[in-house]
């Protein structure tokens, strides 16, 4: 029996994600008391390859409940930036039944679109497996990307 790994009622997340997988893409609640820095400035070589490491400052698995019988733990996610300012996002995530305590199996989902850098920030817009577009920043080794309210820490 899997047993769900709750992290803080504040944190809203299901993942970086296709669109069309309501489960990884839908934004969870918040009780609005979630307050985000501003982003660092973008380093000007920001292709490569990023892992998610902590989501809201949680490491990872991550998990969020959605309602009162089921929650959503991300155990992994990769976005690749080309060098072409193309990214895709591949997330891994399990559905958690929160009476039983069962996990499904791993579902993964891929999403991928277009970048620009503005002002220093990386500026996303998903053009395959969504429509959603967010903000971004490269420093050292370190992505951040600001999704629906939450912050989400990736390493090189």
């Amino acid at each position: 029996m899997r047993r769900p790994r709750l992290a803080s009622q504040t944190i809203a997340v299901l993942s970086l994600c296709a669109a069309t997988i309501a489960v990884a893409c839908v934004k969870g609640p918040t009780d609005g008391s979630v307050t985000l820095d501003l982003l660092d400035p973008t380093d000007t070589a920001i292709a490569g390859s990023y892992d998610l490491v902590a989501i809201n400052g949680q490491p990872l698995p991550s998990t969020t409940k959605v309602n009162a019988s089921q929650a959503i733990e991300v155990d992994a996610e990769r976005i690749v930036i080309g060098p072409d300012r193309s990214w895709a996002d591949t997330s891994t995530t399990v559905v958690v039944d929160l009476v039983s305590g069962n996990g499904s199996p791993p579902t993964q989902t891929i999403s991928a679109g277009t970048l620009n850098i503005t002002a220093g920030t990386i500026n996303f817009v998903t053009t395959t497996g969504g429509g959603s577009a967010f903000k971004g920043s490269v420093n050292k080794d370190t992505l951040t990307v600001l999704f629906t309210g939450t912050r989400f820490i990736y390493v090189k």
